[in-house]
């Protein structure tokens, strides 16, 4: 009971602290920390629960952004409408890129699906139009301001959805892991085979969870365009996969937030060291930082500090048990 009043204590604090932000860029970067927070979440679901090695994020996240951004300009489809439709879109993708999942995997599976991001660049950078909306080329496209009651959405407001968005992310993807499915993805991880010799069918598994982490990595990539307001077809290459692969291991792959660390990690860091004016130099003091880190913490910063908090806890009640002598209680 304790454990789930304070869930839900952080659960308000995250979403009524950063709305007394008046910094408008510092309202972007959380919001944005979100955004690949969802991403990442889903990039773990195959990377850390299962081991399969997909590099299709940036894909997905291209098929969400480029879905909210025709569904509002082309069908004239609500903010909302346009997410869902963007995870439903990302789900039938998942189906495609997911075929060499059921017959490959690991490094094999990584190349499989990085055919898959660079097909899907290609096209976003060369097609001018999609059933009859413009995909804008290489020149990208604007995605209409989100708008409720024909009134744009404020940033706060924005931040409020992108927040509601990741909080249900966390919360399907915690119940999964814990549930009977989760035990199987964990399996399929550890001793595929002693999962097959159990009557467990893999194939529907692995096409089940690819499926679902690639829903998940649209509806982020729908939240970016809505936050961002513009969409940059250069930014869905194979760079971006790799980025959300290295949120989940930076974070704790594995660990239900670490995607969450990695992202706030990999977002806000670079940015720090130019606001320090780092200059020219930020972004080889950002990989330095995250060079040191995976040495201090090759496990992941959220499991290190995990592994810090129990093992504090454990000091805290094997000293309660002594009096203030340093005897044990209870004589002896």
């Amino acid at each position: 009971m304790k454990g789930r009043l304070g869930r839900v204590l952080v659960g308000i604090l995250g979403l009524v602290l950063p709305l007394g932000v008046f910094n408008r860029y510092v309202l972007y970067l959380v919001s944005l920390a979100l955004v690949y927070y969802m991403a990442a979440a889903g990039t773990d679901l195959l990377v850390g629960y299962t081991d399969q090695l997909s590099l299709a994020g940036a894909a997905f996240f291209g098929l969400g952004a480029y879905t909210v951004a025709l569904g509002s300009g082309l069908l004239h489809q609500s903010w909302a409408e346009g997410v869902l439709a963007a995870a439903a879109v990302g789900a039938m993708g998942g189906m495609v890129l997911g075929l060499p999942a059921l017959r490959v995997q690991h490094l094999s599976l990584g190349v499989s699906t990085l055919a898959g991001v660079v097909v899907l660049n290609t096209w976003f950078n060369a097609s001018p139009s999609f059933l009859g909306g413009s995909l804008g080329g290489s020149q990208g496209l604007v995605v209409p301001a989100p708008t409720i009651g024909g009134h744009p959405l404020s940033s706060r407001w924005l931040w409020a959805g992108i927040y509601g968005s990741a909080a249900a992310v966390w919360a399907v993807e915690r119940n999964l892991i814990r549930s009977q499915y989760g035990r199987i993805l964990w399996a399929l991880k550890d001793s595929p085979l002693a999962l097959e010799s159990l009557g467990t069918a893999l194939a529907p598994v692995k096409m089940g969870v690819f499926v679902f982490s690639s829903a998940l990595i649209a509806v982020a990539g729908a939240w970016y365009g809505l936050l961002s307001g513009t969409i940059d077809p250069t930014v869905f290459d194979p760079n971006l996969s790799i980025t959300l692969i290295a949120m989940a291991v930076i974070g704790g792959s594995g660990w239900e937030m670490g995607p969450l660390v990695g992202a706030l990690f990999v977002t806000v860091l670079p940015q720090v060291f130019a606001l320090m004016g780092f200059g020219p130099w930020a972004n080889l003091s950002y990989a330095i930082a995250f060079f040191l880190t995976l040495r201090w913490a090759p496990e992941g910063l959220g499991r290190r500090w995990s592994r810090a908090w129990q093992t504090w806890r454990a000091a805290r009640i094997r000293l309660g048990r002594r009096d203030v002598g340093g005897r044990p209680l209870g004589g002896g």
